[in-house]
């Protein structure tokens, strides 16, 4: 247990940083547990685990604050169910190897996106 007392201030920089951004904290998770040895479905799925707090407690702050168009995030929510159903049982049959390749590319065109923003929206 204390070997893994590392994961609560990555869990918390993950969490602070990925409100902040609206990634998500496994943009900073499933690097980081790939890279330690763990599995990428692995570092994925406990990724997703994780997120469903920091998604509950955004969602309760954003609220508080207004800032959430309820219609919107429904849609968003309903067609987002097969599509994460459909990565679910995708990624139990991808070779890890491919698997990092296709999160490091998300993550290159997230990057992108956060960098260029401005310039896209305009």
């Amino acid at each position: 247990m204390i070997d893994q007392i590392w994961l609560i201030p990555l869990g918390f920089a993950a969490g602070i940083l990925g409100s902040m951004i609206g990634l998500g904290g496994g943009i900073i998770v499933v690097p980081v547990l790939t890279f330690l040895g763990f599995p990428p479905t692995v570092a994925a799925s406990n990724s997703l685990f994780a997120a469903l707090s920091n998604s509950i407690a955004s969602t309760i702050s954003y609220s508080r604050q207004k800032r959430i168009e309820y219609f919107l995030g429904l849609k968003l929510g309903l067609l987002a169910i097969p599509g994460t159903i459909l990565g679910a049982i995708l990624s139990t049959d991808i070779a890890p190897d491919i698997f990092k390749i296709l999160f490091g590319l998300v993550l290159i065109a997230s990057a992108i996106y956060i960098f260029l923003r401005k310039q896209i929206e305009s």
